[in-house]
């Protein structure tokens, strides 16, 4: 959504006038993705842009540098006290 946004040139914040929501919400739908907002808000959002909703969804990639999870065991396989018996 973010490249989408930023090709055409637009501003986040006059993206958000033409979608008739506040800039955190646009924000949150770059970095959180668009998964998280209501169906009516995506297609609103994805009609702005000028890009069907399946498109929208479908290359949704929130931005890496700001959602990082952090996993558990880092990289390292389960050891054998936690795998599953068979």
């Amino acid at each position: 959504m973010r490249k989408r946004r930023e090709a055409l040139g637009i501003s986040r914040a006059a993206f958000a006038r033409m979608v008739g929501v506040s800039v955190s919400t646009i924000r949150r739908a770059e970095t959180a993705g668009m998964r998280h907002l209501g169906l009516p808000l995506a297609a609103r959002i994805a009609r702005t842009l000028g890009s069907s909703l399946t498109e929208l969804l479908a290359s949704d990639r929130p931005d890496s540098s700001k959602n990082r999870t952090r996993s558990n065991n880092k990289g390292r396989p389960a050891d054998d006290r936690t795998a599953p018996k068979e």
